[in-house]
C-alpha cells in the first residue's frame, strides 16, 4: 500500500491510501459486525456486502465459525476487497471474552487469518493478565505481524490507564520506528472524559511525529460523531464501531440516538426518502448513508482547514481545545 498525507497546521490529517487498483481516504469509518450478543450478525454482514459503503470490519472469530457452515457467504467476504472495497479483520479477542472461549488462541487466529482475503488485520488481543508485561505485549505484536504478508497490519496497543498506553506506544516506536504503518488503540483505554480521550490521542500523535513514521492511528470502538470529529482534529485517522446497527445516527446534532428514534428526526437524507417499510432496515440504510456523508464532510473540513471552526460551532470552546493541547 502507498500513503499520501495531507496536513497543513495542527494534527488533523487526511491520508489517501492506494492499494493496487483501489483507494480510500481518511478519516475513515469501518462499520463493524460481531456475533457477540447479536443473533442477526450474518444478516448484517450480508447487508454490508450489498451496500455501496466502501469498507467494513468483521471478526476472525466469527469468520472461523462461519467457514464450515456457509461457504457462499465466506466466498462473498473473500471477494469483498477484490471488488474494490476495504476489509478490516480484527483478531476475535472481543468475541473470545464475550463467549469465554479459551479455545480461541494464537494458532486458531493464525490459521483463520490465512483463510481470509483482507486489506487490514489486527494483532491478537493480549490476555488481560499480561497487559502489564510489556515484553509479552510486544512479542504478541511481532508474532501477529508475521501471520500475513500481503495485508496491512494493525497492532493493538493496550494500557490499563492512558499513561501506560502512551508509554507502550512510545517504547515500541523507539525500538521499531519504521516497522508498522498503523497503530490501533481502544477508545475505552484513552481515558474517561472526552477531553482526556482527546488529550491521549494528541499525545500519541506527538509521539508518532517524534518517534514514528507518520503511522495511521485507528481507534477501535468509536462511532460517536462528535468524538470522531474531535479525535480527527487531534490526529486520529480511522475508526470502527457497531453503533451503525445499535443506534440511530443524528449528524445534525452530532448524537447517537435510540434505535427507534429515526421517525422523530424528520431526516431528509436519501435513505429516509425511500418507501422502505421495514423501519429497522430503513434505519440501517440511514445510518450508512449519513456516516459516509459525515466522513466526507470531515475530510473536506480538514483539507479546507475548517475542522476547528466546525468543532467550535458544535459544543466545544477555545479554552477546552487549548487545555487539551497544553
Amino acid at each position: 500500500m502507498r500513503f499520501e498525507i495531507f496536513r497543513k497546521r495542527g494534527n488533523a490529517r487526511s491520508v489517501t491510501i492506494h492499494s493496487s487498483d483501489k483507494g480510500t481516504t481518511t478519516p475513515i469509518y469501518f462499520p463493524s459486525v460481531s456475533t457477540s450478543g447479536n443473533q442477526w450478525a450474518m444478516k448484517l454482514v450480508k447487508f454490508l456486502l450489498k451496500n455501496p459503503f466502501p469498507c467494513m470490519l468483521i471478526s476472525a472469530y466469527d469468520f472461523y465459525h462461519l467457514y464450515e457452515s456457509d461457504t457462499r457467504l465466506v466466498q462473498s467476504i473473500n471477494n469483498y476487497s477484490i471488488n474494490g472495497k476495504f476489509l478490516l479483520v480484527d483478531s476475535g479477542g472481543y468475541e473470545r471474552r464475550w463467549n469465554d472461549d479459551q479455545k480461541w488462541d494464537f494458532n486458531l487466529y493464525k490459521v483463520t487469518m490465512q483463510k481470509i482475503k483482507t486489506d487490514f488485520y489486527t494483532s491478537l488481543d493480549v490476555d488481560p493478565s499480561a497487559i502489564l508485561d510489556r515484553k509479552t505485549v510486544f512479542k504478541n505484536i511481532l508474532d501477529s505481524y508475521a501471520v500475513l504478508k500481503d495485508s496491512q497490519f494493525l497492532p493493538i496497543f493496550d494500557g490499563t490507564v492512558p499513561k501506560q498506553l502512551i508509554t507502550n506506544i512510545e517504547k515500541f516506536l523507539d525500538a521499531h520506528p519504521n516497522f508498522i504503518q498503523f497503530i490501533a488503540v481502544r477508545e475505552r483505554d484513552l481515558g474517561v472524559t472526552l477531553s482526556e480521550k482527546a488529550r491521549t490521542i494528541y499525545k500519541i500523535r506527538k509521539i508518532i511525529d517524534d518517534h514514528g513514521n507518520d503511522q495511521i492511528l485507528h481507534v477501535l470502538g468509536c462511532g460517536h460523531p462528535l468524538s470522531l470529529a474531535v479525535y480527527s482534529y487531534f490526529g486520529a485517522d480511522s475508526f470502527d464501531s457497531r453503533d451503525w446497527y445499535l443506534k440511530t445516527l443524528d449528524t445534525k446534532c452530532l448524537l447517537l440516538r435510540d434505535l427507534s428514534h429515526l421517525e422523530l428526526m424528520h431526516c431528509n437524507c436519501d435513505a429516509c426518502k425511500t418507501t422502505e417499510k421495514n423501519l429497522y432496515a430503513k434505519t440501517l440504510i440511514h445510518n450508512i448513508t449519513c456516516y459516509l456523508k459525515f466522513i466526507n464532510d470531515i475530510q473536506r473540513y480538514i483539507k479546507d482547514e475548517k475542522l476547528r471552526e466546525y468543532l467550535l460551532k458544535n459544543g466545544l470552546n477555545t479554552s477546552m481545545l487549548k487545555q487539551i493541547e497544553s
